[in-house]
């Protein structure tokens, strides 16, 4: 009778993940599963938008409702704090981190937008950092236009994308990135109204479909030979003659083999990367081939790698992509050729070449409920498959690495240094099932009695089917070894907690 009221004080120690902590309840909200979990700041919702994006959207959330709970942070970000704001949008598209560059455009547009006036200026100031092709510049254009349409500074600062290039660039430019989305270079500079020097008036001329007066560029003019190719061959001749890229040849000589080995001479590693089923399908990457050998060469050049800022996270979701034989929607299929699955997966480790280990004492606990089958982000990959990815790349990077798979108890993984990177993921993808319980990793470690520095959890973040909260298990166990044992979880998909 005198020992009624003990459950509740044990509570705050080990709550259902069904309910919230008692006295911290301001903190946490119910996830899509029913498990509550602390709330995430708008700082790093931020981060996680900018990363990876909220394309497919999640296991229990769709597409819609996550970018819109991702955009409404990022506006509360900019309206908290707009430099900071800016700057990080910049940062982490410059600096190449994110697979894929729409969610820094769409974040960068709502700053010009919807930013204080010191905001505004900063965000199209940047514009370039951010938009450093034709394609962002239209996408961003298409998104102040959904905000509320042009205003003096994004008159300016689009103007000056156009300016800022020096000619052959701009060229280059204009004659790749066409047209996207809707958008063109004639519908934007009528817009933007740049002013162009002697150097560029014919160039600009030429992109707003108006007569040239003036010499243009060579590659403007192989363009507009292009456009009335005869025969592939000619086609074939005025790429090499002119290092046309693919958007300038006839679109029904793309597919010819003679266009595309010709193309392979001067394309970008991104396009490459984008285009290898294509290739294979058309016949140009085949066994023993010519062609096949300059892929090969380019996938190998690590400083063609360093200089193109491919993402790890592209050459990934590329060696998926052409090991599957066909495209993320099902649609086009091919034989790969396994030199190039060999040389995907070597760019992806030479990509990585600049990480650093932490040398500490590492348990990486990897998610392998249930929901880890959703794919990442739209992409053609699932979270599991990607956290297996991910626990290669620590396996070869960290000294001192353990590696767990979570569900609702813990989960045997083989994964070693020496694994390849399709093993590794395939381990993980053959242990999915079962619910999700974070607090397994601290509860394992207490009755293993091993002492570690950190427990870093790969996971789409929704955990419910705990006894006890992931923080409750995780200060018990810091209780019992006495440190302050870091706690990292990397999210695989872009929620809010």
């Amino acid at each position: 009778m005198g020992f009624k009221y003990i459950k509740h004080l044990r509570a705050t120690q080990a709550t259902p993940q069904t309910s919230a902590i008692p006295g911290r309840k301001a903190e946490m909200s119910q996830n899509a599963a029913g498990g509550y979990a602390f709330d995430l700041d708008d700082w790093s919702l931020l981060d996680r938008f900018l990363v990876l994006g909220t394309e497919g959207g999640t296991y229990y959330t769709d597409e819609h409702e996550l970018t819109v709970a991702s955009a409404v942070a990022v506006d509360r970000c900019v309206v908290a704090d707009g430099s900071r704001a800016v700057s990080r949008i910049v940062e982490v598209s410059d600096s190449g981190r994110a697979p894929k560059n729409e969610p820094a455009i769409l974040a960068v547009a709502m700053a010009a937008k919807q930013g204080d006036e010191p905001t505004r200026q900063l965000a199209f100031a940047n514009l370039a950092k951010v938009c450093r092709t034709g394609t962002h510049l239209f996408q961003f254009v298409a998104y102040i236009d959904a905000m509320g349409g042009w205003g003096r500074g994004a008159r300016r600062s689009v103007g000056d994308w156009y300016m800022a290039k020096d000619a052959d660039d701009l060229a280059y430019q204009l004659v790749k990135y066409r047209q996207r989305g809707g958008w063109t270079h004639a519908d934007v500079l009528r817009l933007s109204h740049p002013r162009p020097g002697a150097d560029k008036a014919a160039l600009l001329a030429f992109a707003a479909n108006k007569v040239a007066d003036g010499e243009l560029p060579p590659i403007v003019v192989g363009y507009l030979e292009a456009r009335n190719a005869a025969s592939p061959e000619d086609s074939a001749r005025l790429v090499l003659e002119y290092g046309l890229p693919r958007e300038c040849v006839r679109t029904e000589h793309l597919g010819e083999p003679v266009v595309l080995e010709a193309l392979l001479e001067s394309m970008p590693l991104t396009a490459l990367i984008r285009n290898l089923g294509n290739l294979t399908r058309a016949g140009v990457v085949t066994p023993f081939a010519a062609s096949t050998k300059t892929v090969l060469g380019h996938l190998s050049d690590s400083d063609r790698l360093r200089r193109s800022r491919v993402h790890p996270m592209a050459i990934f979701l590329a060696l998926c992509t052409y090991s599957a034989g066909h495209g993320v929607r099902g649609t086009g299929s091919w034989t790969p050729v396994q030199q190039v699955v060999d040389a995907l997966d070597a760019a992806f480790y030479a990509a990585l070449s600049n990480v650093t280990p932490t040398n500490r004492r590492l348990l990486l606990a990897v998610d392998v409920s249930g929901s880890m089958k959703q794919s990442v982000s739209g992409a053609p990959v699932s979270a599991a498959a990607a956290a297996g990815a991910m626990a290669l790349i620590v396996a070869r990077t960290e000294p001192n690495h353990l590696v767990l798979g979570v569900n609702t108890a813990p989960v045997e993984l083989r994964i070693s240094p020496k694994m390849r990177l399709d093993a590794a993921m395939k381990v993980v993808e053959g242990k999915i099932s079962g619910g999700t319980d974070l607090s397994v990793p601290a509860r394992w470690l207490s009755a293993e009695r091993m002492t570690v520095d950190g427990v870093v959890t790969l996971t789409d973040n929704e955990t419910w089917a705990g006894r006890a909260h992931p923080v409750q298990a995780m200060a018990a166990y810091r209780s019992q070894v006495g440190s302050p044992v870091r706690n990292v979880v990397v999210a695989m998909t872009a929620t809010g907690h």
